[in-house]
């Protein structure tokens, strides 16, 4: 509405139908790769299912998380999601923690070794100035990504907008926004993490199961080390985490 009083019917056609386009590829996105973590731990009783149904282990998964993300916003609404994402996000943040603390136990020397192993293979180079315009992780591509992205996504991007006409007033929505950035944690543990899990397999060879789930698929590789590795008690921990 905004972008069509200001620039006409077109764009504001265009924005929805781009706006369109994003959120279902995104959100796709977020759901394919839950629902692969979902078909590791929950192997067995969808397996059992899928005999019945005749429907794979990852359609029955992908259904499940569906449905239980309809039913929760349809009974609580908007609130029901902003408070869920501030639960989620303590709840992927104690998850990246443990998930590092349990690799750590793991490993000679500990935290050491993981930081040892990703400066060895160049996996904790914060910074790289290169300006080659074909190279993907360089400072100047994460600097425009970033300001184009953050456009869209807080600018036009619906599900992030409605969060913001959510605030009381233009001064919490700013604050909000601010406030915002202090996520950057969160990519940032899981980076971390996956240097942890690089350091682990490097020295602790995969079951022939395993290796072989992992080479179906490469994200397969958390879910692989959340089952065969980590303590009971903190496997749904972890699980969480990554649904989160």
């Amino acid at each position: 509405e905004y972008m069509g009083a200001k620039l006409g019917p077109r764009v504001r056609d265009l924005t929805t139908a781009l706006f369109a386009l994003g959120g279902t590829l995104s959100q796709a996105a977020r759901v394919y790769l839950t629902a692969l973590v979902l078909e590791i731990v929950l192997h067995q009783p969808l397996a059992a299912l899928a005999a019945k149904t005749h429907l794979s282990t990852l359609a029955l998964s992908i259904l499940i998380l569906t449905g239980f993300a309809i039913l929760w916003t349809w009974i609580g609404g908007v609130v029901a999601v902003i408070w869920t994402d501030f639960l989620l996000f303590f709840v992927f943040l104690a998850s990246s923690v443990v998930t590092l603390i349990v690799i750590a136990q793991h490993l000679d020397l500990g935290f050491e070794r993981i930081w040892r192993v990703g400066v060895d293979a160049h996996k904790v180079d914060f910074f790289d100035f290169d300006t080659s315009p074909v190279k993907a992780y360089t400072f100047w591509a994460a600097a425009i990504a970033s300001s184009w992205g953050g456009v869209a996504a807080y600018g036009v991007d619906q599900l992030m907008a409605q969060r913001l006409f959510c605030c009381r007033s233009v001064r919490e929505a700013r604050k909000a926004l601010v406030w915002s950035s202090v996520g950057v944690v969160v990519p940032v543990l899981v980076a971390f993490v996956g240097v942890g899990l690089f350091a682990y397999y490097e020295r602790k060879p995969m079951s022939a199961a395993a290796a072989s789930l992992f080479a179906q698929k490469g994200e397969y590789l958390l879910p692989i080390f959340v089952t065969e590795v980590v303590p009971t008690g903190l496997k749904g921990l972890i699980v969480a985490g990554i649904f989160a």
